[in-house]
């Protein structure tokens, strides 16, 4: 007997996620686009200074949005 709902495959799980990061990209806003990213990650953009930390990404994203703007 099943409960009603329904299970998501992985490949259902995987555009959901693809959906809502590019949903935050296109929102223009850092802090969305920072929250998918681990609290400690390490990420470098066009080969500056790593950004660590959801503050600092959120920072890169601001200056790579207004750069390509």
């Amino acid at each position: 007997m099943t409960s009603g709902k329904t299970v998501k495959s992985e490949y259902d799980k995987m555009v959901e996620f693809g959906q809502k990061y590019t949903d935050a990209w296109n929102s223009k806003v850092p802090q969305k686009m920072a929250s998918f990213y681990a609290e400690d990650r390490i990420l470098t953009v066009n080969n500056e200074i790593p950004a660590v930390g959801r503050k600092q990404l959120a920072e890169t994203f601001r200056i790579t949005i207004y750069d390509c703007e």
